[in-house]
C-alpha cells in the first residue's frame, strides 16, 4: 500500500508536469519553486501536507521520467535525463574540456535537425552513441517535452508507477508475469497462454509457476494448520513438487493418462522447474494434456479435501482426457483455422496515386532501411525512394521514418490526391488516432499528421505484407 499510495502522488506530480499553465500548478509554483522546475522542487519549511505529499510522489516520477527530445535547445545533455536508458537517464561520459555546458541542440547539425555523428563519437561511447543517434528527431522543431520512459506511449500510469517502486525497493524482480518474469523464460510463457485449454486451466498453471497454490505447506507459513501431510498419501508434506510429482497416488494417475508420463524420471529440485522440465520434452497437443492433468490433480486434491470424495487415479486420467477432447471440439485453435488467402496488391482509383510503404530493422546491427513506391492506376511507377539508416531503435521506427519519407516524397513530387498503404498497424493506428502521441515513433508521427493536411485527399491505410512487396524490397 505504501508504493501504490506513492504511485497515486506520482500521477498528481505527473499532471502538474503535463500542464504547467493549469490553475493548481501556477499556484503550486508560485508558491513553492517560483525559480525552478517541478522537478527540482524541493519541500520547504512551512509546506502544506498536500505539497509535501506531491513531493513524495514526485521522488518516484524522476526514476521514470525523461526528456522526449524536440529542438533540445532547453536540455542540458550531461545533467538532464534525456537518454533512452534506464536509471537516470543521462550519458555515462563525463564532460569533455570546453563542452560541459553543452546542449542537446548542439549535438545536431547546424540548422537542420539530424544528430551530428562525429561530434557524437567524439563526446561518447560507441554504446551511447548509437542509442542516441537512434533518437527519432522532428524535421519541423517541436518543443521539448517529458515522457514515462516504463510506458510505451509515454504516459504516466499507476500500474506502472507501482511496479517502478516495487522494483526500486528491490522486492519486485517478479513484478509481471507478461516478460518472463518470475526466473522463467518469456519462451514458456508463450506456450502456456497460446495453448488450446480452458482459460481457467491457463491461469491455474500460471498460479502454479509463480508458486502462488494454496497447498498445505504454502499455507502453513501464513496460518496455523493442525495438519499439513498430503491429502492423498498422509505420508509426506504436501508441497507442489511432492503433490503433482512425487506422491505414490499420483505417480500412479500419470501412467494412466494417454501420456503414460512416468512423473518421477524427471528430475527437479522445486515444482516449477519439475513443470518447465515435463515442457520440454512434450510436443503441442501433450503439453495441454499435460496442462489439463495438473489442474485435474488439483481438482481432485480439493475434492477430497472439501467434499470427502475418494480419488480414483484411473476415472481422474479418463476425466481429463475427455473434458480436453470435447473443449477443443468447440474451440478451435487460431493455428488449426483456415489460412487466410493472401491478399494481392490493388491499383488505385482513377486519378488517385498509390504511396506503398516499408521499413526494415536489424536488430543485430542496430541498423535500418526504407522503402517507398509511388505508383498510377495502370501499375506505372511514378516516384520510388530507398534509404539506409545506419542507427536505428527497433522495427517500428523503421516502419514510421518509412511513412514520413512516403509523404515528403508525395509533397516533393506535387502530389495531392494519394492513398497511403503501409503493412505496420500500429503506424496506420497512430496516424487515424487524434490524441498526442508520446511515444518512441511521436516526432515522427507528430511530422506525418502536420504533412497530411498538404494533400487534397488523403487515405492512409493498412494493407498485409505479401500485398507490399514492391516496398518491402
Amino acid at each position: 500500500m505504501v508504493h501504490f499510495n506513492q504511485a497515486l502522488l506520482a500521477k498528481q506530480g505527473w499532471r502538474i508536469l503535463q500542464s504547467p499553465d493549469s490553475l493548481i500548478a501556477k499556484l503550486y509554483k508560485a508558491r513553492y519553486f517560483p525559480r525552478c522546475d517541478f522537478l527540482d522542487a524541493e519541500v520547504t519549511k512551512g509546506a502544506s501536507y498536500a505539497w509535501r505529499s506531491i513531493m513524495h510522489g514526485k521522488n518516484l516520477l524522476r526514476r521514470g521520467v525523461r526528456y522526449r527530445v524536440g529542438t533540445g535547445a532547453h536540455i542540458s545533455a550531461w545533467r538532464d535525463p534525456w537518454v533512452p536508458l534506464p536509471i537516470h537517464f543521462k550519458p555515462f561520459s563525463s564532460p569533455a574540456l570546453g563542452y560541459e555546458e553543452l546542449r542537446v541542440c548542439d549535438l545536431m547539425v547546424e540548422n537542420d535537425y539530424e544528430w551530428n555523428i562525429p561530434l557524437l563519437e567524439a563526446l561518447f561511447t560507441p554504446m551511447e552513441v548509437g542509442i542516441i543517434a537512434s533518437i527519432p528527431l522532428s524535421l519541423r522543431g517541436a518543443d521539448d517535452s517529458f515522457v514515462w520512459h516504463y510506458d510505451k506511449r509515454g504516459n504516466y500510469g499507476v500500474r506502472s508507477g507501482y511496479h517502478v517502486a516495487r522494483l526500486d525497493d528491490g522486492r519486485s524482480d517478479r513484478a509481471s508475469s507478461s516478460n518472463g518474469s518470475y526466473g522463467i523464460n518469456a519462451t514458456y510463457w508463450k506456450i502456456i497462454w497460446g495453448a488450446n485449454i480452458p482459460p481457467k486451466v491457463r491461469v491455474f498453471i500460471w498460479r502454479l509457476l509463480r508458486g502462488i497454490l494454496p497447498t498445505r505447506r504454502a499455507l502453513s507459513h501464513k496460518v496455523s494448520l493442525l495438519d499439513s501431510n498430503c491429502l492423498f498419501c498422509n505420508h509426506a508434506l504436501e508441497d507442489g513438487l511432492h503433490l503433482f510429482r512425487d506422491c505414490d497416488v499420483t505417480t500412479c494417475f500419470w501412467v494412466c493418462t494417454k501420456l503414460g508420463l512416468l512423473a518421477k524420471n524427471v528430475a527437479a529440485s522445486c515444482v516449477e522447474d519439475w513443470v518447465l522440465n515435463v515442457i520440454e520434452k512434450l510436443d503441442g497437443n501433450q503439453r495441454c494434456a499435460f496442462f489439463m492433468a495438473l489442474w485435474v490433480i488439483w481438482s481432485e486434491r480439493n475434492n477430497v479435501l472439501w467434499n470427502e470424495s475418494f480419488f480414483c487415479a484411473s476415472n481422474a486420467a479418463q476425466w481429463a482426457s475427455k473434458f480436453l477432447e470435447e473443449y477443443q471440439q468447440f474451440h478451435v485453435h487460431g493455428n488449426a483455422k483456415g489460412r487466410r488467402e493472401k491478399t494481392k496488391w490493388q491499383n488505385p482509383p482513377s486519378g488517385r496515386l498509390k504511396v506503398n510503404v516499408d521499413g526494415s530493422y536489424r536488430a543485430d546491427y542496430g541498423d535500418g532501411g526504407v522503402g517507398v513506391v509511388i505508383r498510377d492506376e495502370n501499375g506505372m511507377c511514378l516516384a520510388a525512394l530507398a534509404r539506409y539508416f545506419p542507427h536505428a531503435s527497433s522495427a517500428l521506427h523503421m516502419e514510421a521514418e518509412a511513412c514520413r519519407a512516403g509523404l515528403l516524397l508525395a509533397i516533393h513530387q506535387d502530389m495531392t490526391v494519394i492513398d497511403v498503404e503501409s503493412d505496420c498497424s500500429l503506424v496506420v493506428t497512430a496516424l487515424q488516432r487524434d490524441v498526442e502521441d508520446r511515444s518512441e515513433i511521436g516526432r515522427i508521427i507528430d511530422d506525418c499528421k502536420s504533412y497530411l493536411t498538404s494533400f487534397h485527399s488523403i487515405q492512409v491505410s493498412h494493407i498485409f505484407r505479401e500485398a507490399n512487396g514492391v516496398a518491402n524490397r
